[in-house]
């Protein structure tokens, strides 16, 4: 039987993870999952198919009955059998130690080999091949180790302390090291499944553990390697209020930060913000002074006393400071932060994607998503704008203080404050969408004019995606330089929107809007994978067309589509790209092609139920787990078609030759690419 490497995202808001029946189906060399069978040589499955426990030294066994949870960064798993098989009953709890393996520690291997860590680092290694059956690539958080004689142990493995507690899983060996799988790590993700599965004897294993009284949250790579700089795993912000005074004219913020937060390490101690540009003066948690201390754009905080996973608390956070725009490295084209213009005063805040925390202490990370309250104190002549409803407006004096409010969680890179002299645009959509556009004074019949056509892209994008949402939309016009951002529900608008035209401005304001689905409902995993919000959203703009303009318009603009992806210089692919690449046209375009591709292959009658059906989709995404989710809805094998689009740089480049003699046609394909790509090419004869 084939060795399958068992791939299943983590999905935190589902109950438990379900066994999918399936097939395995020999393909080539390798192995496959697949949702009907395609070949004769298929076998139908579950996930725990033929798996068995089995205790080392011991003959009997007993069939592995469902698999309940598995984290594919951490590599573990958790698997249940009948409590009341023979086997069961001569089973033993194990006794796990989170606490953090040291350089040089001796460790203790079943079979009376001796290890010792080699770096106590923990770092990111590709798995090791053996028949990943989805076609991605997985990555895995592990550490070091040698032993003190050659040793073939089996996967997973327990590896123990001197004291008897198990410190780690072995994983693998590369390059003649071994590698085991951190206990310190996944102790922590244990605890997230047992809130998902609530489970007496997960419980029981966590609460007996042996663990440090206090356990810091550092900032690492273990979360997302793609942007290590920014975001720490050892909590969720549940909420922002953000009271904030802002002085246009200066630039000047005075800001009291509330966060509400849930810990999501057990003794969680110490954990770090984003934060930087604003200067912090006092941090409170649960109304108590805490220490803490700014560098390096962290806010490192320090709790009085440890916190249990899963305790809430409130952090306060006084800070001020001048506004200011900074570098990114997703970017070489753009600054992130402040958007200014000093005649009249105007500014907004440009957030995607690591801006946020350029004005705000925050979890700057698409993963963390939270509710919004925006309390903005303005001299009374300006209008402050943000996210979500517009729930009051409070005059004190010379100063108006604007409450607005976002319910639907949301990511930092998607919140906006914006300042100016606006006028406001009130307007509905067919569906009933209330729209509020915010437009710099004295231009609102232009702006309204420009932004006519926002309902046509609501029909348009509702009838393609299903229904908005979110219970409300608007425009912002902003000093933002060209372009625009999806900030939710607020879209943020370049400073020239005035002098555009309802024609030109089209594309924009259906990409924006459609971002809504894609990138503002569906959320981003990590920035590795921005193709799928942009390539959506670009598409989005291609179905317009087609909606509108009929086939030969679409036909036009993809013939202009398919020049402008030809003239791209991308070396990386586009599943694997570099920090400084993800806002590069192949995001976009190439993006958008991998969807029409997709739409070709699975025909209109699955692709469109299939894209509104993601566009439900409740967990973080990925290309791994959209490309799982698109298998499991068409029953179609995309390994291919995967790694041909997105794990292979460029696109394919052929030369034809022909000759036509003694009435005989012969036509030679070239392929003029490294690469092999399995296509289908057609060829119009002419005469």
């Amino acid at each position: 039987a084939p060795k399958l490497a068992i791939q299943i995202e983590e999905y935190p808001n589902q109950s438990l993870i379900d066994p999918f029946l399936g097939y395995v189906c020999q393909d080539g060399q390798g192995f496959s999952y697949q949702t009907e069978p395609t070949t004769k040589q298929c076998a139908s499955y579950n996930l725990t198919n033929g798996m068995t426990a089995q205790r080392e030294g011991y003959e009997d066994s007993t069939p592995i009955e469902k698999l309940l949870y598995a984290n594919r960064e951490f590599d573990i798993a958790l698997l249940s059998i009948n409590e009341n098989a023979s086997f069961a009953r001569n089973l033993r709890p194990a006794f796990i130690s989170a606490y953090p393996l040291y350089k040089n520690q001796i460790l203790v291997i079943p079979t009376e080999i001796q290890g010792l860590v080699q770096d106590n680092k923990p770092t990111l290694q590709d798995q090791p091949a053996h028949g990943i059956f989805d076609g991605s690539q997985q990555r895995s958080v592990v550490i070091a180790f040698s032993t003190n004689e050659p040793a073939r142990l089996p996967i997973g493995t327990p590896i123990y302390d001197t004291d008897g507690y198990i410190v780690g899983l072995y994983w693998g060996q590369e390059q003649n090291k071994l590698y085991l799988t951190p206990a310190s790590v996944w102790y922590h993700q244990l605890w997230q499944a047992d809130e998902i599965l609530q489970e007496i004897s997960i419980n029981t294993v966590l609460i007996q553990a042996n663990i440090p009284d206090r356990i810091r949250a550092e900032p690492s790579i273990i979360k997302d390697d793609f942007s290590p700089e920014i975001g720490n795993m050892g909590y969720d912000v549940l909420h922002y209020d953000l009271d904030l005074t802002i002085i246009p004219t200066d630039r000047f913020i005075q800001g009291i930060a509330t966060l509400t937060i849930q810990a999501k390490y057990h003794h969680l101690s110490q954990f770090s913000l984003d934060f930087s540009v604003m200067q912090a003066t006092s941090v409170k948690v649960d109304g108590v002074e805490a220490s803490f201390k700014q560098a390096n754009e962290k806010l490192k905080i320090s709790l009085n006393e440890p916190m249990e996973y899963g305790q809430r608390f409130v952090l306060e956070i006084i800070y001020w400071g001048i506004a200011q725009a900074t570098d990114t490295p997703y970017s070489d084209n753009f600054r992130v932060g402040l958007e200014y213009e000093g005649e009249p005063p105007r500014l907004a805040f440009a957030n995607q994607p690591d801006g946020a925390h350029t004005w705000y202490p925050c979890n700057d990370h698409p993963l963390d998503r939270a509710t919004y309250d925006f309390h903005i104190r303005v001299p009374e002549e300006y209008t402050a704008v943000a996210n979500g409803v517009l729930i009051n407006m409070n005059n004190e004096g010379n100063y108006t203080t604007y409450h607005w409010q976002m319910r639907y969680p949301m990511g930092t890179n998607l919140s906006i404050v914006a300042v100016a002299f606006y006028d406001r645009i009130d307007d509905i959509t067919s569906s009933g969408i209330p729209l509020q556009h915010y437009a710099y004074d004295g231009t609102a019949e232009a702006v309204a004019y420009i932004l006519s056509t926002t309902d046509i892209a609501f029909q348009i994008l509702e009838s393609y995606f299903g229904p908005y949402p979110f219970d409300t939309y608007g425009h912002v016009v902003t000093p933002l330089k060209g372009g625009a951002i999806e900030t939710q529900t607020m879209t943020m608008l370049p400073t020239d929107t005035a002098y555009s035209s309802p024609e030109y401005f089209f594309d924009l304001v259906v990409h924006e809007l459609a971002h809504h689905w894609y990138g503002n409902s569906v959320t981003l995993a990590s920035w590795r994978d921005i193709w799928l919000n942009e390539g959506f959203a670009t598409y989005a703009e291609w179905l317009a067309v087609e909606t509108q303009g009929g086939t030969e318009a679409f036909q036009n603009l993809l013939s202009l589509q398919e020049n402008a992806i030809s003239a791209s210089r991308r070396t990386t692919p586009l599943a694997y790209p570099l920090q400084s690449e993800i806002f590069g046209r192949d995001s976009y375009i190439k993006g958008a092609w991998i969807l029409h591709m997709l739409r070709l292959q699975l025909g209109d009658d699955v692709f469109f139920p299939m894209i509104q059906a993601w566009a439900q989709y409740k967990s973080p995404a990925t290309t791994n787990n959209f490309f799982q989710f698109v298998e499991q809805f068409s029953g179609q094998d995309l390994t291919v078609f995967r790694h041909q689009w997105l794990q292979i740089s460029g696109i394919p480049r052929y030369i034809l030759a022909w000759h036509y003699e003694d009435q005989l046609l012969s036509i030679r394909i070239c392929n003029q690419r490294d690469a092999t790509y399995d296509v289908t090419l057609s060829l119009h004869v002419i005469g």
